[in-house]
């Protein structure tokens, strides 16, 4: 009980009957407005409760939303006893039956408000439950003309006293399509009991009264026979504003009735069967999903390997390349230094060629040099066969004034072709004249005296 004040903390009372009290409340966690049903009855049936709990968790899965949604059943202890209580969606509005009492609908209107109602029904036929008690009074619409069915009085209204199993072999749709026909049939004529006999006095469309003559009239061969057929109908009419056989996109099949003397024997094999049949779809499966696994991972190994080879031939030709690109650098740079050498070779080439010219060139100025020197000391020496010895004769002669010509002047033809040297090849970088020591003296033959002066003998210094 503490929790259950402790979470409605601000509840108010609505209304009570014999199977809950009703409140409004603010949820403490969520702070949304809720109605709570607290079950005053069937707290202590434990097969009643099972049930109910098994509806609820149905009920909460479907998300529809022209269905008040169940959010979920709990329960509490206080003074010894445990209680049960349902919350669900908050949702202002009035019932459909207080709105067509002042209001009557469009045919089109109409026809939409049905067709969103009979999409909620066929969520619960999906899961084989019946709602049984559709009517204008368990409808709710609010201001915007948003229809909801409230999934509680759904609750209130349900025998649970049987088992859920059954249900689902006494499972016939007709009786919710039938609701769903006399709902469209009130909200046309805003009568709120439907009449058979009169039902065609206060509808006048062809094409709605075919809808609701199918959807009540058991005996019709044209009947509906699940929901999707009279939702077919209901959405061709909104789209084109009548109906068509042609728009039928599914058969229309009658339920076998259930046979309920079946054998029970027979239907614990048929159990077993279905069973039998379950696991071995699920050994199938895991094989075929095992077995695309072992495919994908093998595609895998087999993309990575190829990725390795492809990795292993780029590194290799990278190397490759890199070793071309070595091998032509190592090339430009020889070819590079073979160039130096070759400018260097031949800059020392043109260096020795010219070092020769001048070496030649000052050999040959100074031999010349040397034959001018020998040439004048050849010239400057005197006469080897006059001067060698005095000349003796003394006396004078006719000339007697006069010395011997041959004696003064050196003979210049046989010193030039007897007396040339060659210079000395070792000092050819010398370039230095080697002059004789002794100088003989300058002819005196224009001399006052007339007595001719005796040249020494010079000794000649051999190089």
């Amino acid at each position: 009980m503490k929790r259950f004040n402790e979470t409605y903390g601000k509840r108010k009372f609505i209304s009570r009957n014999e199977w809950a009290d009703t409140y409004k409340a603010i949820h403490a966690q969520s702070e949304e407005k809720v109605i709570v049903k607290l079950l005053v009855n069937k707290s202590d049936d434990e097969k009643y409760i099972n049930n109910l709990s098994k509806e609820v968790s149905i009920l909460k899965d479907i998300k529809n939303d022209n269905l008040i949604h169940i959010n979920d059943m709990f329960q509490y202890s206080a003074c010894g006893k445990t209680y049960y209580y349902i919350e669900s969606e908050y949702f202002k509005a009035i019932t459909l039956e207080e709105r067509i009492k002042h209001e009557q609908f469009s045919s089109r209107e109409a026809v939409k408000i049905v067709e969103e109602l009979s999409e909620v029904i066929k969520e619960l036929h999906n899961r084989k439950l019946l709602f049984d008690i559709l009517s204008i009074e368990n409808i709710f619409i609010n201001s915007k003309n948003v229809v909801k069915i409230d999934a509680l009085s759904y609750l209130e209204k349900k025998n649970f006293d049987v088992n859920i199993e059954e249900h689902e072999e006494t499972f016939n749709p007709h009786k919710d399509i039938y609701a769903l026909g006399v709902i469209l049939y009130s909200l046309l004529s805003g009568e709120i009991v439907f009449e058979k006999e009169k039902y065609k006095k206060y509808v006048d469309n062809e094409n709605l009264l075919r809808i609701i003559e199918k959807a009540t009239n058991k005996d019709l061969e044209e009947k509906y026979t699940s929901v999707d057929r009279l939702i077919i109908d209901l959405k061709s009419y909104l789209s084109c504003g009548q109906i068509k056989e042609d728009d039928y996109d599914l058969e229309d099949k009658v339920l076998p009735k259930p046979n309920k003397k079946k054998n029970k024997l027979g239907k614990s094999l048929g159990i077993c069967a279905t069973l039998a049949m379950i696991a071995g779809a699920g050994v199938y499966a895991y094989d075929l999903l095992e077995k695309n696994n072992l495919e994908s991972e093998n595609n895998n190994t087999k993309l990575e390997e190829t990725i390795k080879v492809d990795e292993e031939m780029n590194k290799k030709e990278d190397t490759t390349n890199e070793k071309e690109d070595a091998k032509v650098e190592e090339n430009k740079e020889e070819t590079v230094e073979k160039k130096k050498e070759d400018k260097k070779t031949n800059s020392f080439n043109q260096t020795s060629s010219k070092n020769e010219s001048e070496t030649d060139s000052s050999t040959n100025s100074n031999s010349n040099n040397s034959n001018s020197n020998q040439d004048k000391d050849t010239n400057n020496r005197p006469n080897s066969n006059n001067t060698s010895k005095p000349n003796n004769t003394n006396k004078p002669s006719g000339n007697t004034n006069k010395p011997n010509s041959n004696q003064s002047k050196p003979d210049n033809n046989q010193s030039s072709g007897n007396t040339t040297t060659k210079p000395n090849e070792g000092n050819n970088n010398s370039g230095v004249e080697q002059a004789p020591e002794v100088t003989p003296n300058p002819d005196n033959s224009n001399n006052d005296n007339d007595t001719p002066v005796e040249t020494p003998d010079i000794e000649v210094e051999s190089e």
